[in-house]
Protein backbone atom coordinates (compact mmCIF):
# COMPACT_ATOMS: atom_id res chain seq x y z
CA UNK A 1 0.00 0.00 0.00
CA UNK A 2 1.36 3.31 -0.82
CA UNK A 3 1.58 6.65 1.37
CA UNK A 4 -1.34 8.23 -0.08
CA UNK A 5 -3.63 5.43 0.27
CA UNK A 6 -2.91 4.95 3.33
CA UNK A 7 -3.16 8.23 4.33
CA UNK A 8 -6.74 8.13 2.28
CA UNK A 9 -7.80 5.17 4.18
CA UNK A 10 -6.82 7.00 7.67
CA UNK A 11 -8.65 10.08 7.04
CA UNK A 12 -11.46 7.81 6.11
CA UNK A 13 -11.34 5.72 9.23
CA UNK A 14 -10.76 9.05 11.00
CA UNK A 15 -13.97 10.54 9.34
CA UNK A 16 -16.57 7.40 9.67
CA UNK A 17 -15.21 7.06 13.90
CA UNK A 18 -16.29 10.86 13.82
CA UNK A 19 -19.69 10.42 12.78
CA UNK A 20 -19.88 6.89 14.46
CA UNK A 21 -18.35 8.11 17.91
CA UNK A 22 -20.33 11.89 18.31
CA UNK A 23 -23.96 10.74 17.70
CA UNK A 24 -25.16 10.46 21.40
CA UNK A 25 -27.02 7.34 20.99
CA UNK A 26 -26.27 5.37 18.39
CA UNK A 27 -28.97 4.18 15.45
CA UNK A 28 -29.34 0.78 16.93
CA UNK A 29 -29.62 2.06 20.47
CA UNK A 30 -32.16 4.16 19.93
CA UNK A 31 -35.99 3.86 20.81
CA UNK A 32 -38.62 5.27 19.26
CA UNK A 33 -39.21 8.19 21.13
CA UNK A 34 -35.40 8.57 20.89
CA UNK A 35 -34.44 11.15 18.09
CA UNK A 36 -30.93 12.60 17.56
CA UNK A 37 -30.75 15.93 16.20
CA UNK A 38 -27.93 17.43 14.38
CA UNK A 39 -27.53 21.31 13.60
CA UNK A 40 -24.57 23.11 11.47
CA UNK A 41 -25.14 26.29 12.20
CA UNK A 42 -24.00 28.77 15.77
CA UNK A 43 -26.79 31.38 14.41
CA UNK A 44 -29.69 32.35 15.98
CA UNK A 45 -31.36 31.04 12.83
CA UNK A 46 -31.74 27.51 15.65
CA UNK A 47 -32.87 29.07 18.83
CA UNK A 48 -35.85 27.75 18.09
CA UNK A 49 -34.58 24.34 18.16
CA UNK A 50 -32.50 25.04 21.38
CA UNK A 51 -35.31 27.06 23.04
CA UNK A 52 -37.31 23.75 22.50
CA UNK A 53 -34.38 21.54 24.28
CA UNK A 54 -33.57 24.30 26.91
CA UNK A 55 -36.93 24.76 28.02
CA UNK A 56 -38.26 20.81 28.15
CA UNK A 57 -40.78 21.53 25.21
CA UNK A 58 -39.54 18.23 24.06
CA UNK A 59 -39.79 16.46 27.07
CA UNK A 60 -43.55 18.07 27.30
CA UNK A 61 -44.40 16.02 23.81
CA UNK A 62 -42.92 12.94 25.32
CA UNK A 63 -39.48 12.71 23.40
CA UNK A 64 -35.87 12.71 24.37
CA UNK A 65 -34.39 14.74 22.05
CA UNK A 66 -30.70 15.33 21.59
CA UNK A 67 -28.91 17.88 20.12
CA UNK A 68 -25.68 18.40 19.00
CA UNK A 69 -23.92 20.60 16.47
CA UNK A 70 -21.57 19.13 13.63
CA UNK A 71 -19.87 20.74 10.61
CA UNK A 72 -21.89 20.59 7.74
CA UNK A 73 -20.31 17.62 5.70
CA UNK A 74 -19.84 15.93 8.76
CA UNK A 75 -23.61 16.33 9.62
CA UNK A 76 -25.34 15.60 6.37
CA UNK A 77 -23.05 12.24 6.22
CA UNK A 78 -23.95 11.07 9.71
CA UNK A 79 -27.79 11.41 8.81
CA UNK A 80 -27.49 9.55 5.72
CA UNK A 81 -25.92 6.73 7.86
CA UNK A 82 -28.51 7.01 10.45
CA UNK A 83 -26.47 8.29 12.97
CA UNK A 84 -28.77 11.05 13.47
CA UNK A 85 -32.34 11.31 12.80
CA UNK A 86 -32.64 15.08 11.94
CA UNK A 87 -30.73 17.63 10.02
CA UNK A 88 -31.20 21.17 10.76
CA UNK A 89 -28.99 22.83 7.73
CA UNK A 90 -29.23 24.58 4.38
CA UNK A 91 -28.47 22.99 0.86
CA UNK A 92 -25.70 20.85 1.64
CA UNK A 93 -28.77 18.48 2.74
CA UNK A 94 -30.11 19.59 -1.45
CA UNK A 95 -26.73 18.81 -2.74
CA UNK A 96 -26.23 15.37 -1.62
CA UNK A 97 -30.15 14.68 -2.14
CA UNK A 98 -29.46 15.74 -5.70
CA UNK A 99 -26.58 13.22 -6.02
CA UNK A 100 -28.80 10.77 -4.71
CA UNK A 101 -29.07 10.95 -1.13
CA UNK A 102 -31.97 9.15 0.02
CA UNK A 103 -33.23 12.35 2.13
CA UNK A 104 -36.07 14.96 1.98
CA UNK A 105 -37.20 18.35 3.34
CA UNK A 106 -39.59 17.86 6.12
CA UNK A 107 -40.24 21.20 8.02
CA UNK A 108 -38.59 24.79 7.59
CA UNK A 109 -36.43 26.38 9.83
CA UNK A 110 -35.76 29.65 7.96
CA UNK A 111 -37.21 30.20 4.15
CA UNK A 112 -35.34 33.73 3.02
CA UNK A 113 -31.89 34.91 2.23
CA UNK A 114 -31.12 36.73 5.71
CA UNK A 115 -28.07 38.55 4.35
CA UNK A 116 -27.06 41.76 3.44
CA UNK A 117 -24.80 43.27 0.54
CA UNK A 118 -22.07 45.52 2.01
CA UNK A 119 -20.13 47.62 0.19
CA UNK A 120 -17.83 50.70 0.73
CA UNK A 121 -18.96 54.24 1.89
CA UNK A 122 -19.03 55.78 -1.32
CA UNK A 123 -21.11 53.34 -3.50
CA UNK A 124 -24.89 54.31 -2.81
CA UNK A 125 -26.63 51.88 -5.38
CA UNK A 126 -26.64 48.27 -6.58
CA UNK A 127 -26.09 49.74 -10.39
CA UNK A 128 -22.52 51.32 -9.11
CA UNK A 129 -21.37 47.79 -8.50
CA UNK A 130 -20.14 47.68 -12.56
CA UNK A 131 -16.92 46.95 -13.43
CA UNK A 132 -16.30 45.87 -9.69
CA UNK A 133 -15.65 43.02 -7.48
CA UNK A 134 -18.08 41.35 -4.86
CA UNK A 135 -16.89 39.02 -2.32
CA UNK A 136 -18.83 35.50 -1.25
CA UNK A 137 -17.39 32.64 0.44
CA UNK A 138 -17.61 29.80 -2.31
CA UNK A 139 -19.98 28.72 -5.46
CA UNK A 140 -23.30 27.66 -4.66
CA UNK A 141 -23.56 28.91 -0.61
CA UNK A 142 -26.18 31.11 0.81
CA UNK A 143 -23.70 34.01 0.38
CA UNK A 144 -22.98 33.10 -3.65
CA UNK A 145 -26.97 32.83 -4.26
CA UNK A 146 -27.72 36.08 -2.65
CA UNK A 147 -24.66 37.49 -4.66
CA UNK A 148 -26.60 36.81 -8.32
CA UNK A 149 -29.83 37.43 -6.77
CA UNK A 150 -29.14 40.84 -5.92
CA UNK A 151 -27.21 41.33 -9.48
CA UNK A 152 -29.54 40.20 -11.72
CA UNK A 153 -32.40 42.23 -10.29
CA UNK A 154 -30.02 45.13 -10.85
CA UNK A 155 -29.77 44.13 -14.25
CA UNK A 156 -25.94 43.13 -14.11
CA UNK A 157 -24.38 40.06 -15.03
CA UNK A 158 -22.54 38.38 -12.51
CA UNK A 159 -18.80 37.43 -13.67
CA UNK A 160 -19.14 39.69 -16.52
CA UNK A 161 -20.59 43.35 -15.75
CA UNK A 162 -19.43 42.67 -11.79
CA UNK A 163 -16.25 40.36 -11.09
CA UNK A 164 -17.15 37.67 -8.15
CA UNK A 165 -14.47 36.53 -5.84
CA UNK A 166 -14.98 33.55 -3.76
CA UNK A 167 -13.25 33.56 0.06
CA UNK A 168 -13.00 31.06 2.75
CA UNK A 169 -16.06 32.65 4.64
CA UNK A 170 -17.81 36.13 5.78
CA UNK A 171 -15.11 36.95 8.21
CA UNK A 172 -12.73 36.94 5.45
CA UNK A 173 -15.35 38.70 3.37
CA UNK A 174 -15.24 41.36 5.96
CA UNK A 175 -11.71 42.18 6.28
CA UNK A 176 -11.31 42.47 2.10
CA UNK A 177 -13.85 44.69 2.35
CA UNK A 178 -12.25 46.95 5.18
CA UNK A 179 -8.50 46.52 3.37
CA UNK A 180 -10.71 47.95 -0.08
CA UNK A 181 -9.55 44.69 -1.83
CA UNK A 182 -13.13 44.26 -2.81
CA UNK A 183 -16.04 47.05 -3.20
CA UNK A 184 -18.67 44.65 -2.04
CA UNK A 185 -19.25 41.91 0.07
CA UNK A 186 -22.55 39.53 1.53
CA UNK A 187 -21.82 39.72 5.12
CA UNK A 188 -24.04 37.75 7.66
CA UNK A 189 -25.42 38.04 10.55
CA UNK A 190 -23.95 38.80 13.66
CA UNK A 191 -21.01 40.66 11.14
CA UNK A 192 -23.40 42.77 9.81
CA UNK A 193 -22.93 45.06 13.25
CA UNK A 194 -19.33 44.85 13.05
CA UNK A 195 -19.65 45.97 9.10
CA UNK A 196 -21.94 49.11 10.14
CA UNK A 197 -19.33 50.00 13.18
CA UNK A 198 -16.33 49.67 10.19
CA UNK A 199 -18.14 52.39 8.17
CA UNK A 200 -19.52 50.21 5.43
CA UNK A 201 -22.79 50.83 3.82
CA UNK A 202 -25.82 48.35 3.77
CA UNK A 203 -26.74 48.16 -0.06
CA UNK A 204 -29.24 45.61 0.61
CA UNK A 205 -31.14 43.75 2.87
CA UNK A 206 -31.92 40.51 1.41
CA UNK A 207 -34.57 39.87 4.10
CA UNK A 208 -36.64 42.64 2.67
CA UNK A 209 -36.74 40.83 -0.71
CA UNK A 210 -39.43 38.12 -1.49
CA UNK A 211 -37.17 35.67 -2.79
CA UNK A 212 -37.80 32.41 -1.19
CA UNK A 213 -34.40 30.25 -0.06
CA UNK A 214 -34.39 27.17 2.42
CA UNK A 215 -31.69 28.85 4.34
CA UNK A 216 -32.00 26.61 6.98
CA UNK A 217 -34.47 23.40 7.15
CA UNK A 218 -35.16 20.03 8.90
CA UNK A 219 -34.30 17.43 6.77
CA UNK A 220 -34.59 13.46 7.01
CA UNK A 221 -34.24 10.37 5.42
CA UNK A 222 -37.22 9.16 3.76
CA UNK A 223 -37.68 5.52 5.29
CA UNK A 224 -36.89 7.08 8.65
CA UNK A 225 -40.09 9.94 7.91
CA UNK A 226 -42.06 6.76 6.97
CA UNK A 227 -41.63 4.92 9.89
CA UNK A 228 -41.57 7.51 12.59
CA UNK A 229 -44.95 9.90 11.48
CA UNK A 230 -46.00 9.92 15.68
CA UNK A 231 -42.70 10.92 17.17
CA UNK A 232 -42.41 13.61 13.82
CA UNK A 233 -45.29 15.10 14.73
CA UNK A 234 -44.81 15.42 18.15
CA UNK A 235 -41.13 16.37 17.49
CA UNK A 236 -42.64 19.66 15.47
CA UNK A 237 -45.27 20.09 17.90
CA UNK A 238 -42.49 20.44 20.66
CA UNK A 239 -40.50 22.84 18.04
CA UNK A 240 -42.86 24.85 17.45
CA UNK A 241 -43.88 25.43 20.72
CA UNK A 242 -40.03 26.36 21.36
CA UNK A 243 -40.19 29.47 18.61
CA UNK A 244 -43.25 30.94 20.10
CA UNK A 245 -41.61 30.97 23.43
CA UNK A 246 -38.09 32.35 21.99
CA UNK A 247 -40.45 35.27 20.29
CA UNK A 248 -42.22 35.71 23.62
CA UNK A 249 -39.34 36.07 25.60
CA UNK A 250 -36.28 37.73 23.90
CA UNK A 251 -34.09 38.31 27.11
CA UNK A 252 -34.15 34.03 28.39
CA UNK A 253 -33.72 33.65 24.59
CA UNK A 254 -30.92 35.59 23.93
CA UNK A 255 -29.46 33.69 26.98
CA UNK A 256 -29.76 30.20 25.43
CA UNK A 257 -28.53 31.39 22.28
CA UNK A 258 -25.32 32.46 23.87
CA UNK A 259 -25.12 29.47 25.64
CA UNK A 260 -24.78 27.48 22.34
CA UNK A 261 -23.19 30.24 20.52
CA UNK A 262 -20.50 30.65 22.82
CA UNK A 263 -21.00 34.80 21.73
CA UNK A 264 -20.40 36.41 25.13
CA UNK A 265 -21.18 39.82 23.42
CA UNK A 266 -24.67 40.80 24.35
CA UNK A 267 -24.92 43.50 21.63
CA UNK A 268 -23.55 40.50 18.93
CA UNK A 269 -26.43 38.14 20.39
CA UNK A 270 -29.24 40.79 20.56
CA UNK A 271 -28.71 41.61 16.82
CA UNK A 272 -28.53 37.63 15.97
CA UNK A 273 -31.91 37.49 17.76
CA UNK A 274 -32.83 40.64 15.82
CA UNK A 275 -32.00 39.26 12.17
CA UNK A 276 -33.53 35.76 12.42
CA UNK A 277 -36.82 35.78 15.30
CA UNK A 278 -39.03 37.44 12.64
CA UNK A 279 -38.37 34.64 10.18
CA UNK A 280 -38.71 31.70 12.19
CA UNK A 281 -41.44 30.06 10.03
CA UNK A 282 -45.05 29.03 11.56
CA UNK A 283 -46.19 26.46 10.13
CA UNK A 284 -42.78 25.84 9.21
CA UNK A 285 -43.89 24.28 5.67
CA UNK A 286 -41.48 23.64 3.54
CA UNK A 287 -42.07 26.07 0.30
CA UNK A 288 -41.37 24.97 -3.49
CA UNK A 289 -39.92 28.49 -4.28
CA UNK A 290 -37.15 28.47 -1.67
CA UNK A 291 -35.72 24.98 -3.21
CA UNK A 292 -36.64 26.01 -6.87
CA UNK A 293 -34.74 29.12 -5.73
CA UNK A 294 -31.49 26.81 -4.52
CA UNK A 295 -31.91 24.57 -7.40
CA UNK A 296 -31.98 27.36 -10.15
CA UNK A 297 -28.74 28.77 -8.41
CA UNK A 298 -26.70 25.45 -7.81
CA UNK A 299 -23.30 24.95 -9.58
CA UNK A 300 -24.50 21.18 -9.50
CA UNK A 301 -24.91 20.08 -13.21
CA UNK A 302 -27.64 17.32 -12.35
CA UNK A 303 -29.67 20.20 -10.25
CA UNK A 304 -31.81 21.05 -13.38
CA UNK A 305 -33.25 17.30 -13.64
CA UNK A 306 -34.89 17.82 -10.42
CA UNK A 307 -38.47 19.71 -9.85
CA UNK A 308 -39.01 20.98 -6.20
CA UNK A 309 -41.42 18.35 -4.97
CA UNK A 310 -38.82 16.04 -5.77
CA UNK A 311 -37.09 16.81 -2.49
CA UNK A 312 -39.81 17.78 -0.33
CA UNK A 313 -42.50 16.01 2.17
CA UNK A 314 -44.87 18.17 4.14
CA UNK A 315 -46.66 15.15 5.00
CA UNK A 316 -46.05 15.55 8.84
CA UNK A 317 -46.32 19.44 8.81
CA UNK A 318 -49.78 19.15 7.56
CA UNK A 319 -50.95 16.40 9.73
CA UNK A 320 -50.00 18.48 12.70
CA UNK A 321 -51.85 21.31 10.65
CA UNK A 322 -54.94 19.44 10.31
CA UNK A 323 -55.13 19.58 14.02
CA UNK A 324 -55.65 23.25 14.53
CA UNK A 325 -52.24 23.68 16.13
CA UNK A 326 -50.94 26.40 14.28
CA UNK A 327 -54.08 28.36 14.50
Amino acid sequence: MTKRSLLCECVLITFLLTVFLLSPVHAAERTTNQIAVTYVGFSGSNAGLWASKEQGLFTKNGLDVSVQYLNPTVGIQALIAGNVDLYAGGTVALEAAINGADIVYVGSILDKLLISLFSLPEIKDVSELKGKVIGVSQPGAPTYVGALLVLRRAGLVPDKDVKISYLKGVPETLAALQQKALQAGMINSPLTILARKAGLKELVDLGTLPDRFPLNAFIANKPYVGSHKDPLVRFFKGYVEGVRYARANPKQTIEIMTKYTKMTDPEISAEDYRVYSPFWEIPPFVNEAGIQTALSMSTNPKAGQFKPKDFIDNGIIQQLSNTGFFK
